[in-house]
């Protein structure tokens, strides 16, 4: 991949993050104080579910393809450098797979 390409896609993320920041912010201002049922109640909601989901994966991208372009720029071994950032893709991975997972439960109406 180019590096004008990595330039601009970073970029997107984080214009993409913005607005999702700020509603995650939003939302946990509204929910301070409220009990478990009514914050899964909350994100329960598709729309709440989908924003939480969409910030997931925007805050993975963006991670991933910061922390891969620090490695490929400071780690001079490539086969180590090729190591850490497939390390890197599979803790985001996991990190998706994670809030998916819960989002899921939330959805189905599971215990805490």
């Amino acid at each position: 991949m180019s590096a004008t390409t990595q330039w601009f896609r970073m970029r997107m993320s984080s214009l993409v993050l913005v607005p999702l920041t700020a509603w995650l912010l939003l939302a946990g201002i509204c929910m301070s104080g409220a009990d478990y049922a009514r914050a899964a109640e909350f994100m329960g909601q598709w729309y709440n579910m989908m924003l939480a989901l969409l910030f997931a994966l925007a805050v993975a991208w963006h991670i991933q393809s910061g922390v891969s372009e620090v490695i490929e720029d400071y780690v001079p071994s490539h086969g180590l450098a090729m190591f850490l950032v497939g390390l890197t893709r599979g803790a985001c991975l996991a990190g998706i797979v994670i809030v998916g997972w819960a989002l899921y439960r939330i959805s189905m109406g599971g215990a805490a």
